[in-house]
């Protein structure tokens, strides 16, 4: 893609109702398809999601000490290997996953199929679409010291809707995961222009060269469950994106597919 010397176009909005779907469908053609999960220690889903890891992803989760590090390891590999075996056909185990740019995970040879993965507590988040993607989960954590963050990371009118929040905690939280969403969308890291991104809701006009990749990006907020909110940012896309969630019975069933 051409550099492009036009402003880039973010589109912040809020998604106040999910209606997560059940039955999933493996295609990209009608926009970006976001898949959550619950992480559990049930060992028919652990097993399966083990045998889709090729050797030395097997070796590397046996090499963690601790069993929260393996499961979350092995969940997020295994089942990101085996959604893009039902996108692609390609066997979970030849998957060839690379580091892309800024050591963004990346698919081998295939820049028409992205990927984006986020886990934080008990749940994981996996987005796929055609052109780069960003996801990002946080449980809201009331708990959470955030104050000292808020001038590094946040613009004067991001702090100000925080602080002016019902609820500040998940104020920041929302905000938090747009900013990380659209900072992994455009393999940017949390530096000095993690501040500039832009994360109200609404539309902000930016100079080019803050943003790389295309000149128009919707960054979408939603819930993934109570307590735990999302972001996902994706190019400016015709349709809205998909969602998907998986449980025990559709794991099992995708891997004897496979």
């Amino acid at each position: 893609m051409q550099p492009s010397h036009a402003p880039a176009i973010v589109q912040c909005i809020d998604l106040p109702t999910i209606c997560w779907q059940a039955d999933v469908v493996f295609s990209l053609r009608s926009g970006p398809a976001v898949f959550r999960f619950r992480v559990t220690d049930d060992q028919a889903i652990v097993s399966a999601l083990f045998g889709m890891l090729p050797p030395n992803e097997q070796t590397r989760a046996m090499r963690y000490q601790q069993p929260a590090d393996r499961l979350r390891f092995v969940t997020g590999r295994g089942l990101l290997r085996l959604l893009i075996h039902r996108y692609t056909g390609l066997r979970p185990i030849d998957v060839p996953l690379v580091a892309g740019h800024n050591q963004k995970p990346a698919l081998a040879n295939r820049p028409d199929f992205q990927f984006n993965v986020s886990h934080a507590g008990e749940w994981l988040l996996l987005a796929f679409g055609h052109q780069p993607i960003g996801i990002d989960v946080e449980p809201i954590r009331t708990d959470f010291a955030f104050a000292d963050m808020l001038p590094t990371s946040f613009s004067i009118d991001e702090q100000h809707w925080i602080n002016a929040a019902d609820s500040p905690s998940k104020a920041f939280f929302d905000l938090w995961t747009r900013k990380e969403a659209l900072a992994k969308a455009v393999a940017k890291g949390i530096d000095d222009d993690f501040a500039r991104l832009p994360c109200l809701t609404g539309q902000h006009i930016l100079p080019a060269h803050w943003i790389a990749n295309t000149d128009l990006w919707h960054v979408y907020g939603f819930s993934v469950a109570n307590d735990y909110v999302a972001a996902l940012a994706y190019p400016l896309a015709t349709s809205y994106p998909q969602f998907f969630s998986l449980d025990k019975t559709s794991i099992i069933t995708n891997v004897y597919d496979a």
